[in-house]
Order: C-alpha cells, then structure tokens, then sequence
C-alpha cells in the first residue's frame, strides 16, 4: 500500500449509519511519514508542494475528497473553494477546534509528538472524526 493510499485508507467519502440509524464517527488515518507538522505555520500548508507532505486538515481533506491540486500550497481549509459538507466546520479558523488544529500541528514547541498528536485527535473527534496514527514518529536528532 503506498503512502497516500494509507493517509486515506480508513475513511469514507461521508459519514456511515450503525445498524440503528445512528450517524457514526468518521475515521481519519493518519500516516506520519507524510503528515507535515511542527515546522511552523508560515511554511506549513494543506499540502506543501516541494515535497508534498501534509498537515492534519490536508491529509482529513483529501480524505474528504478535496483534489490535491486544489490543496498544492493552501494554508486554511477557509481558502479551498467547494469544500466538502463534513469539511465545513474547518471554516471557522478562529473557531476553538480549527485554530487549534492549525495552532497545534505546525507550532514548533512540542517534544512530545504524543501531546501533539492527542490535542489533535481530541479536536477531530469533537467534530465527528475518529483519528489513527500510523507508521513510525519524527525522529528528532539533538545537538
């Protein structure tokens, strides 16, 4: 399975009902070996095109269906035009879970990728999105 195929292999295009009707939570796959983060906002993008990682919102948007030509050096989900339904709270950029998202995955403060990865999975999974963290963490080499 290649890269991109993991960054969205667990989640469906909308959201699924149980057996009783009940919407059920989304699941978003997180592949850290793509996922950009902690390299701060202002070279941070949904998907950064000199190397073409991306952040948490990017990775959760081309789950969502969002073209990653559409993604290629965007910093807000606010700036992708026709963005998906399930996708629209991402608008509120100064809304607690959209700032926070952005806020948490690009800030250069984080030792402890663990932290940084569960306030991550808390403000997805207040929005109805489930997260999986898979492949192996940022190696971080100390001087």
């Amino acid at each position: 399975m290649t890269v991109e195929q993991l960054a969205r292999a667990d989640l469906p295009g909308k959201r699924t009902e149980d057996t009783r009707g009940r919407t059920k939570m989304r699941k978003l796959t997180i592949d850290r070996a793509i996922w950009l983060r902690g390299e701060g906002f202002y070279i941070s993008a949904l998907l950064r095109g000199s190397d073409a990682k991306m952040c948490c919102v990017g990775i959760y948007l081309e789950a969502c269906g969002v073209s990653r030509d559409v993604l290629v050096d965007v910093h807000v989900a606010e700036d992708v035009k026709d963005l998906p339904e399930e996708a629209r709270w991402l608008r509120k950029y100064r809304d607690k879970d959209g700032a926070g998202l952005y806020e948490t995955n690009d800030s250069t403060d984080y030792q402890d990728e663990h932290v940084r990865e569960d306030r991550i999975a808390a403000a997805f999974a207040r929005n109805g999105v489930e997260v999986e963290y898979v492949g192996k963490g940022r190696q971080v080499i100390w001087f």
